[in-house]
């Protein structure tokens, strides 16, 4: 089964877990971060060649053959998934109480 939300296209016949446990996601995500101090303009452009990247079937095709479905965030719903994830996995750990030794 797939621990993402929806189904892979790589594999459309393999169900997810969430399909029979509604409440288990567990993403795998990948991205580009830069310093705090970066001007926006620069992150602008990056931002730009990465969407630019992200539409060559080429680069889409090469993603998809290893499983992955790219999604191509802003850099502020990036940072809102990073933040929505962090939090998640607090409560995880905190309700789990999971210790580091």
């Amino acid at each position: 089964a797939s621990t993402d939300s929806k189904r892979l296209q790589l594999l459309p016949e393999v169900p997810t877990v969430s399909e029979n446990l509604p409440d288990f996601v567990l993403k795998n995500w990948f991205g580009i971060a830069a310093p705090a101090n970066v001007p926006d303009d620069r992150i602008k452009i990056i931002h730009a060649a990465l969407m630019t990247v992200l539409q060559d079937p080429d680069v889409l095709k090469t993603f998809r053959e290893i499983g992955v479905d790219p999604v191509g965030n802003t850099p502020a719903q990036f940072a809102s998934g990073i933040k929505s994830e962090t939090e998640r996995w607090q409560r995880i750990i905190t309700k789990a109480n999971i210790k580091l030794d």
